[in-house]
Order: C-alpha cells, then sequence, then structure tokens
C-alpha cells in the first residue's frame, strides 16, 4: 500500500492552526498505521520486500527493481572474478627425472591442489612430479597434498617450474621440495611473492625459489 506523506508546509508556521491542518495530519496517522501494519504482518521480514534503499555510487550501477523486486549491481570500471577455493585433483605416476615426469598444471582459480603419485616400488630411488606455476597470481597462496604409494625407502618430489624453467632454491642448496623418505602423505603451502619468486612452507623449512 502506497504511503501518502502530507504537506510539511502546513505546520511550519506559527499562524498554521490544526483547524486548517487536520487532512495533513490525517496524512501521518495514515503512514504510521500503514507501517505498524506492515511491521505487524511481517515481523523481522519487515522491509525484505524491497524496502531498503540501495545508493550507487562512482561506477557503480544498479538496475530498477523487477517484477521479483531484485536489482542487479554492476561496476563498469572494474570486471571481477569469482574464484572457486574447492580442491583440484590430480592423478598421475611420479617417474624419473629424465623421462620426463608428469607435469601437473595449476589452476589459477583454485587454491587447494591434491596430487596422488602413484606408486614408487624401486628401492632407494626418488621420483618427480613437475608442477607448472604459470597460471597463479602474484600474492596468491596454494596448499598442496600429496599422497601415495612408497616401497623400499622411496621418495617423491615436487619439482616446481615457470615457463617451462625448473626453479631452484636462492641458497642453491637443492631444487626439489621433497618429502621426508618413507612419508607417503604430506603437504607444503607455497606463495608467489614476486614475478618469479616464491616462498615454500613444508617439513624442510621455509624455503624460496627463484
Amino acid at each position: 500500500m502506497p504511503i501518502i506523506l502530507p504537506d510539511s508546509t502546513k505546520f511550519d508556521a506559527d499562524s498554521d492552526r490544526i483547524s486548517t491542518s487536520r487532512p495533513e495530519l490525517k496524512k501521518m496517522a495514515d503512514a504510521v498505521n500503514t507501517l505498524a501494519t506492515e511491521w505487524n504482518n511481517q515481523g523481522d521480514s519487515f522491509g525484505s520486500g524491497g524496502i531498503q534503499e540501495i545508493i550507487a555510487g562512482t561506477n557503480i550501477l544498479i538496475s530498477n527493481p523487477d517484477s521479483a523486486n531484485s536489482v542487479t549491481i554492476t561496476n563498469d570500471l572494474v570486471s571481477y572474478t569469482q574464484l572457486r577455493f574447492d580442491e583440484e585433483l590430480f592423478g598421475v605416476t611420479a617417474g624419473d627425472p629424465l623421462d620426463p615426469p608428469p607435469t601437473v598444471t595449476l589452476s589459477a582459480a583454485k587454491r587447494h591442489h591434491t596430487i596422488d603419485y602413484g606408486t614408487n616400488s624401486a628401492s632407494g630411488v626418488t621420483k618427480y612430479v613437475d608442477v607448472a606455476l604459470d597460471a597463479i597470481g602474484e600474492g596468491s597462496t596454494h596448499v598442496f597434498w600429496c599422497f601415495g604409494t612408497l616401497l623400499s625407502n622411496n621418495r617423491v618430489a615436487l619439482r616446481l617450474k615457470h615457463n617451462s624453467t625448473i626453479l631452484t632454491l636462492s641458497d642453491g642448496t637443492t631444487q626439489y621440495v621433497f618429502d621426508d623418505v618413507g612419508l607417503e602423505h604430506w603437504g607444503c603451502t607455497l606463495t608467489k611473492v614476486d614475478s618469479n619468486k616464491y616462498l615454500v612452507h613444508w617439513n624442510g623449512g621455509v624455503k624460496v625459489f627463484v
């Protein structure tokens, strides 16, 4: 039900009298009664049907309400991409470094990456999975969870790559992210801190790969 607003000029002078302003007083009473009736009928849902006011700002556009009282808010300056933080799963078989080993390519829209590296059954041998980091954005942090089957004192390592180049530690000590010998399930976190610099935290400590 529409609310009819009273004429406020009927009450702004000392010479105004109630007898001549009675129609405006009636409008005020009707307005209060309308709001009270809506409140009594809707309770906590009062106002959810579109009474709230939305104010547009610079480069923010708001459409007129549709038949369901819904509005669309758009930004004509910046385009946003919704990030999906769910998991992506890679199923591979870790391989020898010169074969070359399999490569998994990360999705920029996901932050949790699970790698099933298969079974490493050769005695005392380290197998590898290459991880292509080209798609991830600067400042983003990613979580890796690796699992599979290790036999005979074996290891599996993640070999980080950017633009098809294998990354190395900034201190030059090693260029791979290893698990502990015989540890089948393990993980690490990786943050891209610069255009070609990655901070990795795993059971070997915190290292910078470049």
